[in-house]
């Protein structure tokens, strides 16, 4: 399972202490969250992180290379 955390655009991740604070979006697998994640982003929503259960773990950095990797006619 991976959980894909948003919120707004200045936090630069999510606190280790306050991730069942934050709002997250469930998917079985990693393509599906960036799937949703390149359709949010159009609409202005951040993810912070994409965290999976074998241990995945995506900075919002490396989530924005993703999607500009796979958008490059969008910026």
């Amino acid at each position: 399972m991976y959980r894909a955390y948003y919120g707004a655009a200045e936090y630069g991740r999510v606190p280790p202490l306050e991730k069942d604070r934050w709002p997250f979006r469930e998917f079985p697998n990693l393509d599906e969250a960036l799937l949703w994640t390149r359709a949010v982003v159009k609409h202005g929503t951040s993810v912070i992180a994409i965290e999976g259960d074998d241990g995945t773990q995506l900075t919002r950095s490396e989530i924005a290379g993703h999607v500009r990797q796979a958008l490059p006619g969008d910026s």
